[in-house]
């Protein structure tokens, strides 16, 4: 009885032996997937965090133009009034000399 009761604590000591191995394998395997997981993730991280980067540098690239364009813009403005009241003078200039001529 004696031996038998050993032969039958020892099978359930090694039943136990291999499910408790089974669960580490099981969670290795989980640990080992939320790793890769968590490895794609970062990589998607890190791609949308260099396109963000790449947005805004375009965008102030192009707020950058838009400035210089501005003041281009404003700066022919001003050369233009400046002309439109030189050509005013001169043609106010010509009117009087032509009447003074008539």
């Amino acid at each position: 009885a004696a031996a038998a009761e050993a032969a039958a604590a020892r099978q359930r000591a090694e039943m136990e032996l291999q499910q408790s191995g089974a669960e580490g394998a099981r969670t290795r395997e989980a640990a080992a997937a939320a790793a890769a997981e968590m490895a794609k993730l970062k990589k998607r991280l890190q791609e949308s965090e260099d396109r963000v980067r790449a947005v805004q540098a375009t965008s102030q690239s192009a707020q950058n133009a838009l400035s210089a364009e501005q003041t281009e813009h404003g700066a022919t403005r001003v050369k233009l009034k400046e002309q439109t009241a030189r050509a005013e003078k001169v043609a106010a200039q010509l009117k009087v000399g032509a009447r003074a001529r008539t």
